[in-house]
């Protein structure tokens, strides 16, 4: 796992080139960005672009204007990547990290859980993609449970931890 602090250090090697201006949704000075990759959504024109905010090592995704970018803990612009099976959003990040010349680790630190949660907190389209993610095998956190108790993928999750935790739970048709 990297380290939030060597990843600025890194983010800040880059040659600038590398980076690019940007504002936080257009209401701050600008701040530097370095893309690391676009994806586009089924049936869609729109070019979604992700990459690291330099000062403070935080992905985040560009709007469509190009010149601006989502505040760090907002994940809404990250929704349309749960559009794609999971493991192809992780090869386009780990592609993307590769082409942008960063280490492999911070394909690590890719917020895919959070968000997973984004989209599981707010009962619509994206939450049933999120809820497909997680029976095609991307693996819950705690949060993730809590989001989604009802949730195959969940139910199996839990029973395993409580085995490992417990050991073999004696039937419960008493």
């Amino acid at each position: 796992m990297l380290h939030t602090s060597s990843l600025v250090v890194i983010l800040k090697s880059l040659d600038s080139s590398s980076r690019r201006l940007r504002t936080i949704d257009g209401l701050s000075e600008p701040v530097e960005w370095v893309p690391v990759f676009d994806c586009r959504s089924f049936g869609a024109l729109v070019r979604h672009s992700y990459g690291l905010l330099v000062e403070t090592g935080r992905w985040a995704s560009e709007y469509a204007d190009g010149l601006r970018v989502m505040n760090a803990d907002q994940y809404i612009g990250f929704l349309v990547l749960l559009e794609l099976p999971f493991r192809d959003v992780v090869d386009l990040v780990r592609a993307g990290v590769r082409n942008a010349h960063l280490p492999e680790a911070v394909v690590t630190t890719f917020p895919l859980d959070n968000v997973v949660e984004c989209a599981l907190g707010q009962p619509s389209r994206w939450s049933a993609l999120a809820e497909d993610w997680l029976i095609s095998g991307y693996p819950p956190n705690g949060r993730i449970a809590e989001l989604a108790p009802h949730n195959r993928a969940v139910r199996d999750w839990k029973a395993r931890r409580l085995t490992a935790i417990f050991g073999e739970q004696p039937s419960s048709n008493a």
